[in-house]
């Protein structure tokens, strides 16, 4: 039983001394939002609604992926260039993506994969 209690101690210590994501272990606060509609031309964030001055900028930005219309849509998108309809993450109807870190907000674009725009419904966090 001793050893069983030691073997327990040993490793809810190891799994308590563990680091989560730096921005992921915190609370946000929701500060903004908007509707985009992407379409055949990348778009990023935007802007104003990203920057500020330290330290209120967008420390999350999370967003849904909704059709103009009907339900077959799909969402390319990237925080390191701009989209293009063959590169980046794919995001399809009834997503839901969250984008961490004020770098990673700032370098985001989206475009549409398919002929049917999307709307991408945001909402920011500090």
């Amino acid at each position: 039983m001793k050893r069983v209690l030691i073997l327990c101690a040993i490793f809810l210590s190891l799994t308590v001394t563990g680091r989560a994501q730096n921005l992921t272990n915190r609370f946000f606060i929701a500060y903004d939002k908007e509707a985009i509609t992407v379409s055949s031309t990348a778009v990023p964030f935007t802007a104003s609604k990203v920057t500020e001055a330290a330290p209120n900028s967008a420390a999350l930005a999370q967003f849904s992926v909704n059709c103009a219309s009907g339900t077959s849509c799909v969402l390319r998108y990237t925080t390191s260039g701009t989209a293009t309809t063959s590169t980046g993450q794919r995001a399809l109807y009834g997503d839901t993506l969250s984008i961490y870190g004020h770098d990673n907000i700032l370098a985001f674009s989206s475009i549409r994969e398919t002929s049917t725009d999307v709307v991408i419904n945001i909402t920011y966090y500090r």
